[in-house]
């Protein structure tokens, strides 16, 4: 699964690592910043992880922020990739984690692989209706 975080406007890395904060304090989650390498400056390495059930393992992933933001079309509307992630097998945090995201930045929209798209009013949405379910992302709503 490839997470990506988009918005209608360039945005540094550094103002995207506050929100991922509070979203880290309010569900409980690891959160830290890998050590950059000085070689690569055009991303900053984040590790998201939380542990839902003693008896398995933690489900985590790692979310590169980037400089260089790439220009993603959907409907016709401009985006820009502020973050991805390349991988992340664990579609429950991944839930957690987009719905969180998307109510601090209501004006953002998560993608998985550039083909299924969310806004917060679409997570709300399943959220409502059944919250969390296997395979969630590949619901395209909008």
């Amino acid at each position: 699964m490839g997470l990506l975080i988009l918005s209608k406007r360039l945005l540094k890395p550094e103002e995207i690592i506050g929100s991922i904060a509070v979203i880290s304090l309010k569900k409980g989650l690891k959160f830290h910043l890998e050590e950059r390498d000085k070689t690569v400056k055009n991303y900053i390495d984040l590790y998201l992880a939380k542990r839902y059930d003693q008896n398995e393992d933690e489900q985590y992933f790692y979310l590169g922020l980037e400089n260089d933001q790439i220009e993603i079309t959907h409907k016709n509307q401009l985006f820009y990739r502020l973050g991805i992630t390349d991988q992340a097998d664990y579609d429950r945090l991944m839930y957690d984690f987009s719905l969180e995201y998307l109510r601090l930045n209501p004006d953002h929209c998560i993608s998985f692989y550039g083909e299924t798209f969310f806004f917060l009013e679409d997570l709300e949405k399943i959220d409502a209706d059944r919250g969390y379910f296997e395979d969630w992302c590949f619901t395209s709503l909008s």
